[in-house]
């Protein structure tokens, strides 16, 4: 049983009599400066309210189990407001309400809200209004009372800030002969012998009752009457029974009864319990409110006599109210708040590394925050089979990296780190549902397995996100974010990978890093790295090998569609060495299909230079296999890339081809020097010079008086229009006059 109920004192003198104002003038939801931290006891002045905060949207009162006596509060007397006054002690509902704190930890990994009233009945009485549950208006009596009714407000809320709505117990005992739960809806037992037509008939039941905000959402969602809300088959009454409580209204009790028939006629009816202030005042009869309540009045034997029946009846109880909030409410108690680990390092199953002191159950997702450090899973509950963890969350505040290792977790709704650091999961991982892994600051760092089960994984890098295991089963992948997602092994799964935005990076060394399945680049997304992937391969986006220069193989096909380019890099003014000095992409198997305006981009890297006219590298021709085609690879169009981006260079040009095996070659051919067409005319005004030269390619024309090598000067730059270039210099007339041209 998870350790529960840490103390606290805690309550503020000066804040009561704004308590006390607020209650006269009847607000409900009213919350006071008081701290609200989940398995955390708070007590008034005196220990007579006890409140242990939850974290669950179920909220749970006793007001009548207390045995304190203090001589400060005078005896309750009996003046005649109330008709049915009493001072009768419900024994063991304080147990009752705290055995049902416990077995709610254990059955979701949270607790409900518990309000619990110490003062003896003969005292105080929690479940009347405070003219008739305080005598003689005493001072200490009515400050107990308005704590009691105000930590039920701000537990209400609480849930309904975190859960928009919520279910009140307010837990009571009856000592009738006949031994069942009896469930109060403020419903009379006279309105409970109406027939389910008539129950059905008219708003007004449904309107009066304590589950009105139950009553409308089911009606809405499932078509289901009110009746059956109230005392079918899945009412609160019809699944107590099915664990063992009989109880009234439920299918086989749908009224008191008069000791023989169940339908009787009004004013037969056995003792019967309807409800009273607390599920009049916090449930959701006026106005509809988010909060829907009920009065359980609890039989002793088999219920509330000793412990481990009192644990039975709390795990019927919790069994009922999971089946409410996943049916009708649409909520899973078992996420309606996370399980925090603050504990730094250490292992799943020490309640003290969880913020609320309880140890998370499956279904629970769990958040990191705080300090760093090692942790260990080694709880069964988030691993395959019967057990599961719905999400598993970095909070922002987590300072540092958590190494998560032990136990294979099994994931609903997916991994996502909000904060700065890198976080590392090695724990083997398996997917119960389509989901996403999030690196949405720091860095995601995956070194376990993970298996997709059929499921479609997307991974999200706003930074990077690593892939270090295999990824298994029949689900696709599918990469989104602008970061960076590196597949470092050999995966089977045999769904489609879809890179839609962000660079993917296959850097395994054998087998496929995308499994067995087709691969898509969408435009605007790149595909890297210097491993394999199968295919076909469609690029709509870009491809380009390595991390600078690298070669990346494709198995079963690499198809341009759509403008898709091949972004090409040279590390080094180099032919040699492909997949070093420069990218290289080898197609071991199937088609190359080069779409007419795919482009080749030429990106220049460490110690690679652009084309220069003053480079002697640059000076001649060059040659680089860019694609290089496998023995039963085809390219059956023998093209190259039709449009080479980035291609204006003074010093030649670039141009792509391919070869009678398909292989795809990038070529470079220097623009040829000028040559000088031999004239005639020195020493006369006008001397038209000639030269051969390559269209669009900058020259300059220059002169000297004498042949020493840094008398040269300018006369004019022309960019040539064609192969052959002619310019007449009109300079007077020079006894001696040198010319020459260069590309400059």
């Amino acid at each position: 049983m998870p350790t529960l109920r840490l103390r606290r004192k805690q309550f503020q003198p000066a804040l009561r009599a704004g308590i006390f104002l607020t209650l006269v003038c009847g607000l409900k939801f009213t919350t006071f400066a008081q701290p609200d931290v989940p398995n955390v006891a708070y007590f008034d002045r005196s220990n007579y309210v006890e409140y242990v905060a939850g974290d669950l949207p179920v909220i749970i009162s006793a007001p009548h189990g207390g045995e304190l006596t203090p001589s400060e509060i005078p005896d309750r007397q009996d003046d005649g407001s109330d008709p049915d006054f009493t001072t009768v002690t419900d024994s063991y509902t304080e147990e009752t309400a705290f055995a049902m704190q416990g077995v709610f930890a254990s059955c979701f990994g949270h607790i409900p809200h518990v309000i619990v009233c110490q003062l003896k009945r003969t005292k105080i009485d929690c479940n009347r209004s405070l003219y008739q549950g305080v005598y003689q208006s005493n001072v200490w009596a009515t400050i107990a009372w308005n704590d009691f009714q105000n930590w039920i407000n701000t537990a209400s809320n609480t849930v309904v800030v975190q859960n928009g709505l919520g279910f009140y117990i307010d837990q009571h005992g009856q000592g009738h002969d006949i031994q069942r739960l009896e469930l109060g809806y403020l419903l009379t037992a006279d309105q409970l012998t109406n027939t389910d037509t008539k129950l059905n008939s008219s708003l007004t039941y449904p309107q009066d009752s304590s589950i009105r905000t139950l009553a409308t959402i089911v009606s809405r969602k499932f078509s289901m009457p009110f009746a059956q809300l109230l005392r079918g088959t899945n009412s609160f009454g019809g699944l107590m029974e099915s664990y063992g409580y009989p109880s009234v209204p439920d299918p086989d009790m749908p009224n008191p009864g008069n000791g023989t028939n169940p339908i009787v006629y009004p004013g037969d009816e056995n003792p019967y319990f309807d409800g009273g202030y607390n599920t009049a005042v916090h449930g959701s009869q006026t106005g509809g409110g988010p909060l829907d309540a009920l009065q359980i009045e609890a039989n002793m034997t088999g219920v509330r006599d000793n412990a481990t029946d009192r644990t039975n009846y709390a795990l019927a109880v919790a069994q009922t109210l999971d089946y409410f909030f996943t049916n009708y409410y649409g909520l899973d108690l078992r996420i309606s708040a996370p399980s925090i680990w603050t504990g730094g390092k250490g292992k799943f199953s020490a309640a003290a590394n969880w913020s609320n002191n309880i140890t998370p159950v499956a279904g629970n997702f769990v958040l990191f925050a705080g300090v760093a450090g090692a942790v260990t899973n080694n709880l069964p509950a988030f691993t395959t089979g019967t057990g599961k963890m719905y999400s598993l969350l970095f909070d922002p505040s987590a300072n540092g990296t958590f190494t998560n290792y032990g136990n294979p977790i099994s994931l609903v709704a997916g991994i996502t780190n909000f904060s700065a650091f890198t976080q590392i999961i090695s724990n083997h991982l398996t997917l119960l549902a389509p989901q996403t892994f999030a690196a949405g600051s720091g860095a995601l760092n995956f070194f376990g397995n993970i298996t997709n089960t059929g499921f479609n994984l997307s991974l999200y890098s706003a930074t990077n996100l690593n892939v270090n295991g295999v990824i298994s089963g029949a689900g696709g992948l599918r990469k989104l974010g602008n970061g960076t997602l590196t597949l470092n092994s050999a995966s089977t799964f045999s769904g489609a990978t879809t890179n839609f935005s962000g660079t993917l990076l296959a850097n395994n060394t054998t087998g496929s890093a995308n499994g067995t399945g087709a691969l898509f680049v969408n435009p605007g997304a790149t595909l890297g790295g210097t491993g394999i992937v199968s295919g076909p391969v469609s690029i709509s986006g870009n491809v380009s090998p390595g991390g600078t220069a690298g070669t990346l193989t494709v198995t079963n096909g690499l198809i341009f569609t759509n403008g898709g380019g091949y972004i090409w890099t040279l590390a080094a003014n180099s032919t040699a060495s492909p997949g070093v000095n420069f990218d290289q992409i080898i197609l071991s198997g199937g088609g190359l299909i080069l779409n007419s305006n795919s482009p080749l981009v030429i990106n220049f890297t460490n110690l690679a230079t652009a084309p220069a006219t003053n480079n002697a590298f640059w000076q001649s021709p060059r040659s680089w296999k860019i694609i290089s085609l496998g023995a039963v690879a085809t390219n059956f169009g023998l093209a190259g890339f039709s449009v080479v981006s980035s291609n204006n260079f003074t010093a030649g040009k670039f141009i792509s081809t391919a070869d009678a095996a398909g292989n795809v070659y990038l070529n470079f051919q220097p623009t040829p020097p000028p040559l000088i067409v031999p004239f005639v005319g020195a020493g006369v005004t006008n001397i038209n010079i000639s030269w051969g030269s390559a269209t669009n390619v900058l020259y300059q024309v220059q002169f000297s008086t004498n042949l020493a090598p840094v008398n040269w000067q300018p006369l004019v730059n022309i960019v040539a229009t064609n192969s052959n270039t002619t310019w007449s210099d009109t300079s007077p007339a020079a006894p001696q006059r040198f010319y020459r041209v260069v590309i400059p």
